[in-house]
């Protein structure tokens, strides 16, 4: 995925400030809004503000910002959450060939010999 389609889904989810850069507030409201476990809502703050913190990201461009806050959100519910694999649980589900659900490519296929 392009960095600045991440930015655009930010944007149309009201997590962005006037100029389009990610506003910490507005993604904690935003992420957090649905969640009804006081943990889950502790994770999020916590981790939405790590990720603002560790890249420093009003330093770099809005897109490039948006990139780097989405995939650090990304690896913080890897390294937390036991049920992160919503692949496996969607191709289960879904037997059929559909969307993959990550950011990241997927694997290459095993080669035969």
């Amino acid at each position: 995925m392009k960095k600045c389609t991440i930015l655009c889904i930010f944007r149309q989810m009201k997590m962005t400030n006037g100029d389009s850069y990610l506003d910490r507030q507005s993604v904690s409201n935003v992420l957090m809004r649905r969640a009804k476990d006081p943990q889950m809502k502790e994770f999020i703050g916590r981790t939405v503000q790590l990720c603002f913190e560790k890249f420093g990201l009003a330093n770099k461009g809005r897109c490039e910002s948006a990139k780097i806050f989405a995939l650090c959100m990304e690896e913080a519910g890897k390294m937390n959450c036991e049920d992160w694999d919503v692949n496996k649980r969607f191709a289960q589900k879904n037997p059929k060939p559909g969307p993959v659900l990550s950011m990241q490519p997927p694997p290459s296929p095993p080669q035969r010999g």
